[in-house]
């Protein structure tokens, strides 16, 4: 054990120190296969723990080991099917120059510090309403008149 924990250290230390060039960045994808590695590890672990409490005659004990193996392999399909589809997907910082080149004379000053796709960039306020009749601008210059007041 203080083995394995002196090179642990060591290496945190090294990945601590070490700047990695942006060539070797793998835009999260690299998560994806660590947590395929954990959860093949974890269920190689509660397969061994299986095998030794059915070696130990734990005659209890080794059945209840089994909805905890079933619901591991039931997370690891459903990690599978839903997030790993999702995560392939390339980060928001590649997409976000996409964007800003397709806007062509978009103003983005007031929206430094925030993401807003092409599609969300003008709303409007009651769906039923045509494109033209109603905007956020609209909106905002009657929210600028006074409460009860009409504009002349």
């Amino acid at each position: 054990m203080a083995m394995a924990f002196s090179f642990f250290s060591l290496v945190y230390k090294n990945q601590f120190a070490v700047v990695y060039a942006p060539s070797c960045d793998t835009k999260g994808e690299l998560w994806t296969r660590a947590i395929r590695f954990i959860l093949a590890c974890l269920i190689s672990a509660e397969f061994t723990v299986m095998g030794v409490l059915a070696i130990k005659e734990a005659a209890v004990v080794a059945p209840l080991m089994l909805p905890l193996f079933i619901g591991t392999i039931l997370f690891w399909c459903y990690l599978e099917e839903r997030h790993f589809k999702v995560a392939s997907s390339s980060p928001a910082k590649v997409f976000v120059p996409i964007d800003r080149e397709r806007g062509e004379g978009f103003v983005s000053a007031s929206y430094t510090g925030c993401y807003k796709p092409v599609a969300m960039r003008q709303r409007n306020l009651q769906a039923d309403v045509p494109q033209g009749v109603r905007t956020v601008t609209d909106c905002l210059e009657d929210m600028s008149t006074p409460l009860g007041e009409d504009s002349a």
